[in-house]
């Protein structure tokens, strides 16, 4: 017959785990603290931009400052199949006048608005003001237009040259500025012509036929020259 075996204590075994779990979390504790390496940081990237400022933006000065401005003298040019009526107060094209068409190519707006072509604007008030309501000194020389204002410190000469189909505007005195030039408005087509409709040529005569009396189907029974 065996001898009898002791019994097996529980809490010596709840003891003995409760041990082996501090040994491993201690362990754990002492190895991450003194053994494992951080992980190594990125450079942080900073982007940096260069704020240069926006450029101002032109003022037309509208109203009361352009209604008190005359246009002075005007000085009237022929290149080719062109007429330049350009002022001596801040050097704009005030008439440009197609002859082949017998056109003023400046709108109707522009005229009523006082705004013309060739105005400068740099955001500078005081600037603006000297350079288109200045008096310019307008002249000639060769293929070219010369208009040049010299008052105070603001000194601007502006260069119209033909080129046999158009015209090269260029402007000195503004080397350390950032400027716009006003160049006009396109016209619009219907005032390119002076009659919008059928034309007939009869018996020498010329009828132009207006679109909006035109009812119907409308017969002609002469002897004609010419329609279109």
């Amino acid at each position: 017959m065996n001898p009898q075996q002791p019994a097996v204590d529980p809490k010596r075994i709840f003891i003995a785990m409760v041990l082996i779990a501090f040994l491993l979390l201690g362990f754990e504790m002492f190895y991450s603290f003194f053994f494992r390496t951080s992980p190594s940081q990125e450079p942080k990237r900073e982007s940096i931009t260069k704020d240069e400022g926006a450029a101002p933006l032109p003022k037309l000065m509208l109203g009361t400052t352009r209604e008190k401005k005359k246009e002075g003298e005007v000085a009237v040019f022929e290149f080719g199949g062109f007429e330049l009526h350009i002022s001596t107060v801040g050097g704009r094209l005030v008439k440009f006048i197609d002859r082949t068409f017998g056109f003023d190519l400046i709108t109707e707006a522009e005229r009523e608005l006082g705004v013309f072509p060739l105005e400068i604007y740099t955001g500078d008030p005081g600037i603006d003001q000297a350079i288109n309501f200045g008096r310019y000194e307008v002249r000639k020389e060769g293929n070219s237009v010369i208009m040049e204002l010299k008052e105070g410190k603001v000194k601007v000469v502006k260069r119209l040259e033909f080129k046999g189909s158009h015209f090269l505007f260029s402007v000195e005195g503004l080397k350390e500025k950032r400027f716009y030039i006003l160049v006009g408005t396109h016209p619009f087509e219907k005032s390119f012509y002076t009659h919008e409709g059928p034309v007939i040529s009869v018996k020498g005569d010329i009828l132009r036929i207006d679109t909006d009396e035109v009812k119907g189907r409308e017969s002609y029974e002469e002897h004609i020259d010419f329609a279109g």
